[in-house]
């Protein structure tokens, strides 16, 4: 038997141990590391185990002295005190003590002179734990008195309501300081660059198709009162990635042009609007004459406070 134990926890650390390194590993650990923590954890739970064991042992042991002299002193012998004491259940004794009744042979010492329909009454004790939650709730009402209303330990429920408005004031001063800081760096006419990778001028393009071709033609060559051509130097309102953009968000009020800040998002109108800078000297056939007034980068502001650059309906 003794054989049969010692290869059964053999074979259990032999299983175990890949376990172990797999989760040291996982963790970052390395397996010696993690085996010694686990080793202390399980030395440290048989420890604490063992010490409520041998309490448990200790009061039991203890309990059944005081009932072996407490049928000796009815009279009985110590082998029959003995074999009585075993015969009692300790947990029975336990929950008696906390319940603060008394046995059933002892019924007789309590009973009061009141009979009601053949029921006799005890003049029991209050249970044990109810007077023991009774006296606990006097001492936490002074405890309770002491903390929050006579020392600075604990706060009133008023001076928590101040200090959760300083706190919600922090956060929402927090949350709009982040908010702004996210606006600052969000893609906008302000900050918008020219794109140059081909996958991106080609989703674009297919935008382009999408949206403008209608207005604007398949080439960018414009469409007679709808939109403008898109391939010469002449801009309605100021060409530029900056301006392109923003009039393709904002759109052009009381003309074909709308806003398509809500369908497209800003790296699709940035797309978009750098495809429209590749059509520039394309000279595609059927264009239309050139309109408005003739942009040069840096000539002017690239962003002007009266106008956008009419694309038409994209």
């Amino acid at each position: 038997m003794n054989k049969f134990k010692i290869w059964t926890t053999l074979l259990i650390l032999l299983i175990a141990a890949p376990i172990w390194a797999a989760v040291g590993e996982e963790e970052g650990r390395s397996m010696f590391n993690w085996t010694i923590e686990n080793i202390v954890m399980i030395m440290g739970s048989a420890v604490v185990l063992s010490a409520l064991y041998l309490m448990w042992t200790a009061t039991k042991t203890i309990w059944r002295a005081q009932a072996i002299n407490r049928f000796e002193s009815q009279g009985l012998s110590h082998e029959a005190a003995v074999a009585k004491a075993k015969k009692e259940s300790f947990l029975s004794y336990m929950y008696q003590q906390l319940d603060g009744g008394v046995s059933l042979e002892k019924e007789t010492d309590i009973l009061l002179n009141h009979n009601y329909d053949g029921i006799q009454e005890l003049d029991n004790n209050l249970p044990p734990w109810w007077v023991g939650m009774f006296y606990s709730t006097i001492v936490f009402a002074f405890l309770y008195l002491g903390i929050y209303h006579f020392s600075d330990i604990g706060k009133s429920q008023i001076e928590e309501y101040e200090q959760e408005v300083i706190d919600t004031d922090r956060a929402i001063a927090a949350y709009m300081a982040a908010q702004k800081a996210a606006k600052t760096t969000e893609l906008n006419a302000d900050n918008v660059t020219e794109l140059t990778a081909t996958d991106r001028l080609a989703a674009g393009q297919a935008n382009f198709k999408s949206y403008c071709m209608a207005c604007h033609g398949m080439l960018g060559e414009g469409i007679e009162n709808l939109g403008q051509n898109l391939t010469d130097d002449y801009w309605i309102h100021g060409g530029g990635i900056k301006n392109i953009f923003k009039t393709i968000s904002e759109g052009v009020p009381g003309k074909p042009m709308v806003a398509w800040k809500e369908a497209l998002s800003a790296d699709q109108i940035q797309e978009l609007a750098s495809y429209i800078m590749t059509l520039k000297g394309t000279n595609p056939p059927n264009a239309r004459p050139p309109e408005g007034e003739l942009y040069e980068a840096g000539a002017t502001s690239e962003i002007p406070q009266t106008g956008e650059v009419e694309v038409g309906t994209e």
